[in-house]
C-alpha cells in the first residue's frame, strides 16, 4: 500500500471522483428522489465508498495500529465513515422519511469535496 502504483491508482479515484461530484452537482436532478438518482449517480457513490473502504482497510491491515499515528491517514478514516454515513445511513434515511425531510442533510454533498484534500498528500 506505500508502492507508487497503488498511492496513484487512489489519486486516479480521488480525481475521478471530484469529476462525478462536479458533474453530478451541475447536471445532476435537484431534489430527486433515490429512484431518479440511481443510475448513475447513486452507483457511483457506492463505487467509490468501497473504493475508499478497500483502500483505508488495506493501509490498516498493511500498518495495523501505525495507522493511526499518521494524521492523513486520521484524515481518510473520517472521510470513509462520512462516505459510509452519506452514501449508505442517510440514503436509507432519506428513503424512509422522503427526499424533502433530509434536505437539511445537503450539507454532507459538501464535506464530500474535503476527499480533494487527500490528493496533497499524494504530492
Amino acid at each position: 500500500v506505500d508502492r507508487p502504483m497503488f498511492n496513484l491508482f487512489i489519486g486516479a479515484m480521488i480525481l475521478a471522483n471530484a469529476v462525478v461530484i462536479g458533474v453530478e452537482v451541475d447536471y445532476g436532478p435537484a431534489g430527486s428522489s433515490l429512484e431518479e438518482r440511481l443510475v448513475p449517480w447513486y452507483l457511483l457513490e457506492n463505487f467509490f465508498a468501497l473504493v475508499w473502504i478497500f483502500e483505508m482497510s488495506a493501509r490498516m491491515y498493511y500498518k495495523r495500529m501505525s495507522y493511526f499515528s499518521d494524521p492523513w491517514n486520521c484524515f481518510d478514516f473520517v472521510l470513509v465513515g462520512m462516505s459510509i454515513a452519506d452514501v449508505w445511513c442517510l440514503t436509507v434515511y432519506r428513503f424512509i422519511t422522503g427526499s424533502g425531510a433530509a434536505k437539511g442533510l445537503k450539507m454532507v454533498m459538501v464535506l464530500r469535496m474535503a476527499r480533494m484534500l487527500r490528493l496533497v498528500r499524494l504530492l
